[in-house]
């Protein structure tokens, strides 16, 4: 009975996991069209908002860092 609730808590921690990056993923891969916004708001935002892109790094750019290092 234990190590069926050791296998569910480790299917829930991977899931878990995984809806994380998702979100992460999706928070920071800048789909807004850099044309819309207001002139103060990009100011705000800083030069990365600008081009497009997401202040905070996505998963993948900090993976690639990581490997790099």
């Amino acid at each position: 009975m234990t190590s069926s609730l050791r296998f569910r808590a480790a299917i829930v921690s991977v899931v878990l996991f995984v809806a994380f990056i998702g979100i992460w993923h999706l928070a920071t891969r800048g789909t807004a069209a850099v044309a819309t916004m207001t002139p103060e708001y990009a100011r705000l935002m800083g030069l990365t908002a600008t081009q497009g892109k997401s202040a905070m790094p996505g998963p993948l750019d900090v993976a690639a860092k990581l490997w790099e290092h």
